[in-house]
């Protein structure tokens, strides 16, 4: 009896112990295949990212007019896998576009090579004096993610639209005027109702009324 209960015993650390081996061998095999996606490395909403992204890519196309090597910043020296697009705006119209993959590779290396893909598939008006005219639009696409140059900083965009993320009394009193003087020049002057006659589908303002407001 006693042999079979220290048989039953010991049966019982063994299967704690191969249970603790396996967990340890498990997590050191997902560590090992997992992606070293960039959202564990910087947050998507951080202002500094964008910026200095923003600004590596403006020195990269500065630097390709002048035949200059760029120096890459040590805080875009994240490796990961990435599917990088550039889009160059010139008076809004897209002068560019450039693409460029990497895999387990650095991301100040592959911004380069998409900006300079960019570059290179520019129109041909398009020179070194046009430089501080362009707008620079990143786009992560494997994480639907991307964000335009404006004033020196990266301002994110969700369907084309810039987010803020910070509003002030300032800024709502602003929008609020804006949003009286739209009204004003919609008003009819002898009905005293609100309209517009902008037609979506032609992108005119025409004679047909379309939305009636009162």
């Amino acid at each position: 009896m006693n042999f079979l209960k220290n048989l039953r015993t010991n049966w019982k650390y063994v299967l704690i112990v191969v249970g603790i081996l396996a967990a340890v061998v498990g997590g050191i095999l997902w560590s090992s295949t997992r992606q070293e996606f960039p959202l564990t490395e910087f947050p998507g909403g951080s202002d500094r990212f964008r910026n200095l992204t923003i600004q590596f890519v403006r020195a990269v196309a500065e630097n390709y007019f002048d035949g200059q090597p760029t120096q890459y910043p040590e805080e875009l020296e994240i490796r990961g896998n990435w599917e990088l697009y550039i889009t160059i705006y010139h008076q809004g119209d897209i002068k560019g576009e450039g693409e460029w993959e990497g895999k387990d590779e650095v991301l100040s290396l592959v911004l380069e090579e998409a900006t300079r893909n960019a570059l290179e598939e520019r129109g041909q008006n398009l020179d070194k004096e046009d430089i501080k005219e362009i707008r620079f639009l990143v786009s992560f696409s494997d994480q639907s993610f991307s964000f335009i140059e404006y004033n020196g900083e990266g301002k994110e965009l969700i369907e084309n639209l810039v987010i803020i993320r910070s509003l002030d009394k300032e800024l709502i009193l602003q929008k609020i005027k804006q949003g009286k003087e739209f009204l004003l020049r919609a008003v009819h002057e002898d009905e005293h109702g609100f309209y517009k006659k902008y037609d979506t589908l032609n992108d005119d303002f025409g004679n047909r009324l379309h939305t009636v407001y009162s």
